[in-house]
């Protein structure tokens, strides 16, 4: 899947100025629709370290109102989340209907990160997998709409952010040694991303690969996913309820 995403996607800085009032317009708009059809969002963001996740939902909440999103950053669970099953946490933090959630990193931590960071702790892949699978099946059930985004760069684009980021002071508090451990064990990450998105990319629950090497691509194509996706589904469910008042809810008794 992400061997087919072209890296070299980019817009210009007098392009992505010239949509940006438009795109804040439609989030807004997309927004409000959403609470008046009671449609609960949830939005993932994942991908590489340094690929530009954090402003990616700067650039998307911005023109949100407040009341109606709010964004979990989700840390490795603490010794306390771990006493219940991995979706625990999450549960708790589902947005009510018509309100989005965003998750800066999710319950995809079990299949990235932690079989590399914490293996003692990790479950097998294919077990992390299954049980994710099954409770995104129960979010779709539920009526939720999500959406998932992976940013991708290259081994050397992360390498020279890695470094870039390390160096600036006022950044230096956001590195940590972990940080360095994509880039040495890229090709066991990104075999482990690349089965993940494979199995877990559903008709409810679609991954959208982002090409993030150019940010301000990433940020467009994402907020605009978003709104195409949630005026999508509302125009769905208005065409099941229009439909649904024409179709009589039994069939007829015989005379």
């Amino acid at each position: 899947m992400l061997e087919t995403l072209d890296l070299s996607a980019s817009i210009t800085s007098e392009e992505f100025d010239r949509h940006r009032d438009e795109i804040r317009l439609a989030l807004s708009r997309a927004q409000r629709r959403a609470w008046q059809d009671r449609l609960g969002v949830l939005i993932v963001v994942e991908g590489w370290n340094f690929s530009g996740k954090a402003p990616c939902v700067r650039f998307l909440t911005e023109p949100l109102d407040p009341r109606g999103f709010k964004v979990h950053v989700m840390y490795p669970p603490s010794s306390e989340e771990r006493r219940y099953p991995f979706h625990q946490r999450y549960w708790t933090r589902l947005p009510a209907y018509g309100q989005t959630a965003v998750f800066l990193r999710s319950w995809y931590y079990h299949v990235i990160e932690e079989p590399i960071i914490e293996p003692e702790m990790a479950a097998s892949p294919n077990e992390a997998l299954t049980e994710i699978s099954q409770f995104e099946r129960m979010l779709a059930d539920d009526g939720y709409l999500l959406l998932k985004f992976w940013l991708h760069i290259d081994r050397a684009e992360l390498k020279r952010r890695r470094k870039q980021f390390k160096k600036k002071f006022a950044l230096r508090s956001r590195y940590a040694p972990d940080d360095n451990k994509q880039h040495k064990r890229w090709d066991r990450y990104l075999q482990g991303v690349e089965e993940m998105l494979a199995r877990t990319s559903t008709d409810f629950s679609r991954w959208y690969p982002l090409p993030a090497i150019d940010t301000r691509f990433a940020q467009m194509s994402l907020a605009r996913t978003v709104v195409e996706r949630i005026d999508e589904r509302l125009a769905a469910r208005r065409w099941q309820r229009e439909h649904a008042q024409e179709t009589p809810l039994v069939d007829a008794l015989p005379p």
